[in-house]
Order: structure tokens, then C-alpha cells, then sequence
């Protein structure tokens, strides 16, 4: 699916659960697959995928890379309807850019603001 398609299809979704069930399924992954290429349980992924849980960004990055395998555009547009920070401005805050890649890397921040809200994060208590 081409950048411009997945942008249509997540519009589509209403939050980034469903969007990572469907991009499970469309994968023809099982939740077991899933579950194991990011490191959690089956168990995890179904309560993540019905809304139950809201995973935390390094699980869910790990679950849009290395278990469905999405390039980092994609990626991005999941971490934001989460809640979460895209990946690349991590990149941006600790490489050494020209000019050129800087302004292409802030472009596509831009666009990704076309995104529905993204639900609010709720924080967890100090211990």
C-alpha cells in the first residue's frame, strides 16, 4: 500500500487498536505471530487490539517495525493517532541534517497533522 493509500485507510479508522487489528489481519498474521516477533503475549495483542490496553511507544513501535513490519512513514501516522511522538523527530534531535533534509523531515511532520485527534494519553500515577 502506497503512503498516499494508507493515509486513506487510517482516516478511516477510529483509533489506532482497530488499525493495528486490521493491519494484523491484512498481514495474515495471528495475534501468537504478532506476540512474538514484539516480544509480548497473545494475550497483550488481543487486549490491545479490542482497546483494553493502551501499549506503551516502545511496545507499540515494536509491534508496527518488527511485527508488521511498516516502513517508519507509516509508522509515524499509527504513533500519532496513539498519542505518541513520531519516530523521525527523535532522528531529527540527534542528527546532523543540511538544510534540505531538515525542511523535507519537518514537511512530512506537517503533513501528518491531517490525522483525526489522536485520544488523550492518560499518564500513570508516581510511584
Amino acid at each position: 500500500m502506497s503512503d498516499d493509500e494508507f493515509i486513506l485507510w487510517l482516516r478511516t479508522m477510529p483509533n489506532a487498536s482497530v488499525a493495528l487489528a486490521h493491519l494484523r489481519i491484512m498481514q495474515r498474521l495471528t495475534q501468537q505471530e504478532v506476540a512474538e516477533l514484539a516480544g509480548v503475549s497473545r494475550a497483550y495483542i488481543t487486549h490491545v487490539e479490542r482497546g483494553e490496553r493502551q501499549p506503551e511507544r516502545d511496545t507499540l513501535v515494536a509491534l508496527l517495525l518488527a511485527a508488521l513490519s511498516l516502513p517508519v512513514p507509516q509508522a509515524n501516522r499509527i504513533l500519532l493517532l496513539a498519542g505518541y511522538a513520531p519516530l523521525h523527530h527523535l532522528a531529527l534531535a540527534h542528527a546532523k541534517l543540511s538544510a534540505r533534509d531538515a525542511q523535507r523531515e519537518l514537511s512530512a511532520a506537517t503533513e501528518m497533522s491531517d490525522l483525526p485527534a489522536a485520544p488523550a494519553v492518560q499518564s500513570r500515577p508516581a510511584p
